[in-house]
């Protein structure tokens, strides 16, 4: 026992120690013995936010292997690809009640091995566990070595952020011992009554050049996205934000989602890509939902970025660098709008942070709008 977590907290350390160059995985669980913490929280404000993690996380999975398909092609093969499923879930839902801790303000210790060896062995007495834990996840000094914190890994293009939950790594004293409380079936609120969508309601796509001008029932934007070929079938989905949590903004008849990616856009091999797109949306709130690449897809539903669109204004989005530092850039560059085809009242967006909404997806974290 000993031996293994001297082990588990030398990977931990490996990790606290390596550069701010090295590639972050998203996707992973932290190694190591470790709990959450924020500084002045009490048992009950962890147990709160850890039980509502949970029950995010219930609602998103992993793309599926094709297990069900098999079956039809040989039993064993099919049930094999569900079970596969089934462990990639698993990990996929421990994976974003980390992420979720994270992007709630929650920070991550990882203890040393005197530490780790006490605690660990109250694993299986989790009331035990769970009255150690009162005094460590709100102290000012908190036991342990600070591993992971949020920093909007989600917008750093050169985090690893769409690789599949194969597998988990660690043991979260606060997940074992808070489980008791966020154990069973979620309730799922009942549907909401809907109209049925129209053509109108469906996503939208970028407006051809001829088409570029402001109306004054809705708001003309440009958005610009840069990066390399290995970002080229990104998106980034941006949503209008409905009446309320269960009812979508398309209830009105028009649409509430545009998705620019660089996917069509060709280049010589080693230069970036480039992409230009204007759209004209329905006058609202718009929100920085995710992002997605091929079966991939994130929701930034634990908090977000978004911006106010007003009937006949013309609004620059900015330039999002896909494998780089997604923050969006502000800068007016010719290539957006050349100076004589420039709308006169075309202003930049204004992004102010905006609150968390159902999850959905494969993964869930948050973003930070930019500063200033």
């Amino acid at each position: 026992m000993k031996s293994m977590f001297s082990a588990m907290l030398g990977v931990a350390l490996l990790l606290a120690a390596q550069p701010a160059s090295a590639q972050f995985v998203m996707t992973r669980t932290t190694p190591g013995v470790t709990y959450y913490h924020k500084a002045g929280a009490t048992l009950a404000d962890h147990d709160t936010q850890l039980a509502q993690c949970v029950a995010d996380a219930q609602k998103t999975a992993q793309p599926a292997s094709g297990g069900n398909a098999l079956v039809l092609i040989n039993p064993a093969l099919g049930i094999a690809g569900a079970g596969y499923d089934l462990r990639r879930n698993r990990a996929g839902r421990r994976v974003n009640i980390e992420n979720c801790m994270v992007a709630n303000r929650w920070s991550i210790m990882t203890l040393g091995e005197a530490d780790a060896t006490r605690l660990s062995a109250l694993v299986r007495e989790p009331d035990r566990l769970h009255a150690a834990l009162a005094g460590m996840v709100g102290a000012e000094r908190p036991a342990g070595i600070l591993t992971r914190w949020f920093t909007n890994d989600a917008l750093n293009g050169t985090s690893d952020r769409f690789s599949g939950a194969e597998r988990t790594e660690g043991v979260s004293l606060s997940l074992e011992a808070g489980m008791g409380a966020s154990r069973g079936l979620i309730a799922w609120p009942p549907p909401p009554d809907l109209p049925r969508p129209t053509l109108e309601t469906l996503p939208l796509e970028p407006l051809r050049a001829r088409s570029i001008r402001a109306y004054d029932d809705s708001t003309l934007v440009f958005i610009r996205l840069t990066g390399d070929i290995r970002v080229s079938a990104d998106i980034i989905a941006f949503e209008r934000i409905g009446p309320n949590a269960s009812t979508p903004a398309w209830v009105d008849m028009r649409s509430n989602l545009f998705a620019p990616s660089l996917n069509h856009k060709q280049v010589e091999r080693g230069l970036p890509r480039v992409g230009v797109y204007a759209y004209r949306l329905p006058p609202g709130r718009w929100r920085l939902s995710g992002m997605a690449r091929t079966d991939m897809a994130w929701s930034f539903c634990q908090g977000t970025m978004a911006f106010d669109a007003r009937p006949g204004e013309a609004l620059y989005l900015g330039s999002f660098d896909l494998s780089g530092q997604m923050t969006p850039d502000m800068t007016m560059r010719e290539d957006i709008v050349p100076a004589n085809r420039r709308p006169a009242n075309l202003r930049d967006a204004e992004y102010t942070a905006e609150g968390g909404f159902p999850c959905s997806g494969v993964y869930i974290y948050a973003v930070e709008p930019p500063a200033g």
